[in-house]
């Protein structure tokens, strides 16, 4: 899914530090795409974003908000030690 349906069609968020990569979490299913991409090829350059800041305030059924999900994104670029352009928290 895109960013938002991520939030509105309440998908779990994970655990930053759950090595089971659990696909069905979009730390998870994420973390897995960056092992794959690097598996493929370790030297690429990658760039993480953070989509926009959304118009949609109210968390997901789990309870967590766009917010918890551009974190996420940033704490997954620390962890891999990649860059993040952060367009949620300093875009207008």
């Amino acid at each position: 899914g895109d960013w938002s349906s991520d939030v509105c069609s309440s998908d779990l968020l994970g655990e930053i530090g759950d090595t089971s990569f659990d696909v069905s979490t979009f730390i998870g299913a994420y973390r897995t795409t960056i092992e794959y991409i690097l598996s493929i090829n370790p030297h690429i350059k990658l760039i993480l974003m953070t989509p926009i800041l959304s118009t949609v305030a109210s968390p997901n059924a789990f309870g967590f908000s766009h917010d918890d999900y551009a974190n996420a994104v940033i704490n997954i670029g620390s962890l891999y030690g990649l860059p993040v352009c952060d367009l949620y928290h300093n875009s207008g």
